[in-house]
């Protein structure tokens, strides 16, 4: 089977799966529900892991097929790691994201809210670290001049199985360090106001710097195709 014939095949089984078929409909019926409404109804879809199974049945049974298919998702990377992009219906983008313990800092000198509401999965936690930050909401009447604090809330290593939410209204979630690489299920979801990305100082927790972004732009940001480096090793400790 030529390389062509394999994508189309496989596009074809994801398509006609009957779990992501069920997983889609489930999320366009979510549309027109607030964004918090829809953070409670995704989770519990996060947690069943039966649609995911199905997925990366379909992808393994085509690599076996045909060795040197890639995968048919999309691929971003920022320091942190790669991520790629599953599936994207009505209000909510699944990704799937692979930290790179290498781009992390233990002491960062800033944090960002992102202006999503976001849930994480812990698949792998593979010694993660994380920090809550967080503080007042921001709304479409944001002003740089009238931007709130962040505070630090509390550091932890999440277990296998955690959900974690992230109001990017208002919240920041910076990944301090691993010891593997962590694998997280993530759900962005559309709030439908204007967010505005800001970056807060780790000191102070002052602003430093904000932008408004195109939501629906930020949401489809891990289907915007970039050529990934390969994946350092973690570094050692002691």
């Amino acid at each position: 089977m030529s390389l062509e014939a394999a994508r189309a095949d496989l596009r074809d089984r994801l398509a006609g799966d009957p779990l992501l078929a069920d997983l889609r409909e489930r999320l366009e019926a979510l549309a027109g529900l607030d964004a918090d409404a829809v953070a409670d109804a995704v989770g519990p879809m996060l947690h069943d892991q039966r649609w995911l199974g199905a997925l990366i049945g379909h992808l393994r049974g085509a690599v076996r097929r045909s060795p040197l298919l890639d995968p048919p998702f999309a691929a971003a990377c920022d320091r942190n790691g790669q991520s790629l992009s599953l599936l994207t219906a009505g209000p909510v983008a699944l990704s799937m994201v692979v930290v790179d313990p290498a781009g992390l800092d233990p002491v960062p000198p800033v944090v960002a809210v992102g202006g999503s509401l976001v849930l994480l999965r812990v698949l792998r936690p593979a010694g993660l670290i994380v920090e809550r930050w967080s503080g007042d909401t921001v709304d479409d009447r944001f002003t740089t001049a009238g931007a709130p604090t962040l505070r630090r809330l509390v550091r932890w290593q999440p277990h296998a199985g955690s959900l974690i939410r992230v109001d990017g209204r208002r919240d920041a979630l910076p990944l301090l360090a691993a010891t593997g690489f962590p694998v997280l299920l993530r759900a962005t979801i559309l709030t439908g106001a204007a967010p505005f990305a800001r970056v807060h100082d780790t000191v102070d927790g002052q602003l430093r710097s904000a932008s408004g972004t195109d939501e629906a732009g930020a949401r489809m940001a891990p289907a915007a195709t970039s050529r990934c480096p390969p994946r350092s090793r973690p570094r050692r400790r002691g």
